[in-house]
């Protein structure tokens, strides 16, 4: 170390003691005593200004007690002079500025209150009694200036204030100095004692110039003793270090076989090297493999917990058909509720999963708009009357109606953003609009608007609510409940429609969730078709000859149940292989086929039912039904030679349509 920087290093050390440590203690003492002084003075200006605010609310009720009467009199003999006089006698109290005297249009004013300041007025009826009768005469106002008040409360505050100050500035003053006195310069000269020590040095021990104390060790003893102990540690250590500069020699001449020895390390780094390409394959390939066991376990529970919930539904629907109570039908309305919430979330999760893999698909049919939204308000009902919250309906009755697009995914946004509002709105009212957005005749853009009064969303937290699992906490939706997935899966399906979502919100006064969608037009002739559809009925002409496989006994009763009840003839098969003997044995219009059963499966099932002879010149209809919604698994079973697949729960409107266009065609005849 050079001569320069030890001065250098020493003039840092030798800091004055109104800087570092003592600056920062003198500017936290100053701040905590400033605090403590602003708050003392505060409560004691709240104290005066109570006493004073109290003092003059005395005056003014002696004033009401005392003059009022004698001031009504004089005003009742009509002795203005009297008036004056008594009114210039109450101008003398303290603080009362102006009094006035109001009377049949005629005003008696003594006193003003420049217009600035601030006043508290006191007004008192004059009422005189003569002969059992009370005479109303008129009113005195008394203005009392608070001007006054303030001022000298404000004059006290700053006197208060100095005496503190200056109070603060003394103490902290000698707290910074006996802090120095006592601490800092004994660091200081430390500092400098230890950034002098050489190899060679043969000064004495560290010693602070403080008077002796035998009573007891403190501290700074406790520091000085280990910095003498350090010393002695850091010359010893300087003396290796000399030895170890001798040695250094001997050991340049061994760098030559370490040299060797790294060439042959980096030899078999490269050989691990290698070894680690391989196995990054292998867990690429584990790692597939590991993707399409996730397919698989979601494929797995999406049909284990559809599976229970569709018996579950099935069941309600039975039960509605025993003509139950009132009580018990508001029952089965909410246990029909619950199945359907259950079953919107396993729908949210697996259309996640579908967007994220990237196989959304839309699909492109005719639909009735007004009819999609009024399912969407229908929906929302029971849930809005349960909260008392008025659901309302804005559509532009010139708008089209009939409009080609993703029905299904415009009703599951519609839902979503109403029960939503619903969820977080607790009172007031929740209104779907829907208008044009742009567009001509052949496509236009609708918008759509999910209007609420509810707690409304941080403006800042925006663009977050549309990321998967992202949730709004307040202290009123603490509880809400939610995966925080449906206005992710809303954006995704918005702009899978060539949309776009957003939302407009102010806390406290509720939001306006909206979202922009193109559809196409539909001309007259296709809704001519569609209407002439859609006015079949959905009871089938005859009765059908069905054979129900499904290993699930709760859903094999509920869906035989619901088919008896329109008269169908119904058999049942626990397993494939029952499935095959009960066929052979009779002959079916449908086949109603689980597709996950243990042992042979009903891919395997339906296989084996193609391959035998047809009993009749039709050939025979296999509806599958799975809780299975992944696409590639849907496609499989159609590949394996089913007709349709139903996903459960089951909708049975879909399965009406299929027994209607079943019953159209003559039963089939067992072959001799």
């Amino acid at each position: 170390m050079t001569e320069t920087t030890k001065s250098q290093q020493i003039s840092r050390l030798s800091t004055p003691p109104f800087r570092t440590l003592g600056r920062r203690l003198l500017i936290y003492v100053m701040l905590f005593s400033g605090l403590i002084t602003l708050i003392g003075a505060a409560l004691q200006l709240v104290v005066e200004y109570q006493t004073d605010i109290g003092k003059i609310h005395e005056r003014l009720e002696q004033i009401e007690t005392s003059y009022l009467v004698s001031l009504t009199h004089s005003l009742w003999v009509v002795d203005k002079e009297q008036i004056q006089v008594q009114m210039q006698g109450l101008l003398h109290l303290p603080d009362i500025e102006r009094l006035e005297v109001r009377s049949s249009g005629k005003v008696i004013e003594v006193g003003e209150i420049p217009e600035a300041s601030k006043r508290l007025s006191r007004s008192y009826p004059m009422v005189q009694s003569f002969k059992g009768q009370n005479f109303q005469l008129g009113t005195l106002t008394v203005d009392v200036n608070l001007s006054a008040v303030y001022e000298r409360l404000w004059k006290q505050f700053l006197v208060i204030l100095g005496t503190q100050a200056v109070k603060t500035t003394l103490v902290s003053i000698f707290i910074l100095l006996m802090f120095h006195y006592l601490l800092t310069r004994h660091i200081s000269f430390m500092a400098e004692f230890m950034s002098n020590l050489e190899e060679t040095d043969v000064k004495p021990p560290l010693k602070l110039n403080r008077v002796p104390s035998n009573k007891r060790t403190d501290e700074l003893d406790l520091l000085t003793n280990a910095l003498n102990s350090m010393r002695q540690r850091v010359r010893h250590s300087r003396k290796l270090l000399n030895r170890h500069l001798d040695e250094l020699e001997e050991r340049v001449q061994e760098r030559t076989q370490r040299l060797t020895e790294v060439n042959e390390t980096l030899r078999l780094e490269i050989h691990e090297r290698k070894k680690t390409a391989k196995a990054l394959v292998v867990a690429k390939r584990d790692a597939e493999s590991a993707n399409h066991a996730k397919s698989e376990f979601v494929a797995t529970m999406s049909h284990e917990l559809r599976t229970p919930l569709s018996g579950i539904l099935d069941m309600v629907r039975l039960l509605r058909n025993t003509e139950p109570s009132s009580k018990q039908d508001q029952w089965l309305d909410y246990l029909d509720l619950a199945g359907q919430n259950l079953a919107t979330l396993l729908t949210d999760i697996l259309d996640l999963s579908k967007i994220e893999s990237g196989v959304l698909e839309m699909d492109d049919g005719l639909f009735n708009l007004p009819e999609t939204v009024q399912q969407a308000i229908s929906a929302a009902t029971p849930r809005a009357i349960k909260k008392e919250i008025l659901l309302n309906l804005e559509m532009d009755d010139a708008l089209p109606k009939w409009l080609w697009g993703d029905r299904v995914k415009l009703l599951q946004v519609m839902t979503n953003l109403v029960g939503n509002a619903i969820k977080f709105t607790h009172g007031g009212s929740v209104t779907l609009k829907v208008s044009k957005e742009s567009g001509h005749q052949d496509k236009m853009s609708y918008r759509f608007e999910v209007i609420d009064t509810g707690v409304g969303i941080d403006p800042n937290l925006s663009e977050k609510l549309f990321e998967p699992f992202f949730q709004v906490e307040t202290n009123l939706n603490q509880h809400s409940g939610g995966t925080g997935l449906g206005l992710a899966i809303c954006h995704r399906m918005v702009e899978g429609m060539g949309g776009r979502i957003g939302v407009d919100s102010t806390p406290g006064q509720g939001s306006t969730f909206w979202f922009v969608a193109p559809f196409r037009v539909a001309q007259q002739n296709e809704i001519d078709s569609v209407k002439m559809t859609s006015g079949d009925t959905l009871t089938a002409e005859r009765s059908i000859s069905i054979l129900l496989v499904e290993d699930n006994p709760i859903i094999m009763e509920g869906v035989k149940s619901l088919l008896e009840l329109d008269a169908h003839q119904v058999q049942t098969a626990s397993n494939g292989l029952q499935a095959l003997e009960r066929y052979q044995e009779g002959h079916f219009d449908l086949v109603l086929m689980d597709v996950r059963m243990p042992g042979m499966d009903g891919l395997e099932t339906t296989r084996r039912l193609r391959a035998l002879p047809l009993s009749s010149d039709s050939p025979l209809t296999i509806i599958g039904l799975t809780g299975d919604v992944v696409q590639e698994n849907l496609k499989r079973c159609l590949a394996s030679g089913m007709n349709q697949v139903l996903t459960k729960p089951l909708r049975f409107e879909r399965l009406k349509k299929i027994l209607v266009e079943i019953s159209k065609s003559p039963p089939k005849k067992q072959e001799q």
